[in-house]
């Protein structure tokens, strides 16, 4: 079986190595903007909102690179569904992270289960509606 200290060398070399083969396959400057599923996160992530009324949502946004980002976010809503700000736009500095609120609101024509979804453009580059959030609009 080996003793831990083999066994805890052998997981790091193996996850280094998978560390390399995700960066292979990475077209970006850090890989980890293929490969993070948070790297822009709707928090809370579902709410629950009745018709004619609005409620607050934070975004949180990474910037894993060495030098500042400039993020632009335009939140994509359904019909009966309002977000504000409509663009957003963040400087982030080096290996940070920032965040931003919206205010979302529903009107009265529509009811059930609704998904926000984030069409995102990091430096001049679009990666489109990578993330979302879910918005359940009661009477």
């Amino acid at each position: 079986m080996g003793s831990p200290k083999g066994l805890i060398r052998r997981y790091r070399d193996w996850a280094y190595k998978m560390r390399d083969a995700f960066k292979s396959l990475s077209s970006d400057e850090d890989y980890k903007y293929w490969f993070d599923p948070f790297w822009v996160r709707a928090e809370p992530y579902r709410i629950q909102l009745k018709q004619r009324s609005h409620r607050s949502m934070t975004l949180n946004v990474k910037n894993f690179l060495n030098s500042q980002s400039i993020v632009k976010i335009c939140p994509r809503v359904p019909n009966g569904l309002n977000v504000e700000p409509k663009t957003i736009e963040l400087t982030i500095p080096k290996h940070s992270s920032k965040t931003t609120s919206l205010m979302i609101s529903a009107d009265d024509s529509t009811t059930g289960i609704n998904i926000i979804t984030f069409d995102i453009t990091r430096d001049d580059r679009r990666y489109g509606e990578l993330f979302d959030c879910i918005v359940e609009v009661v009477r």
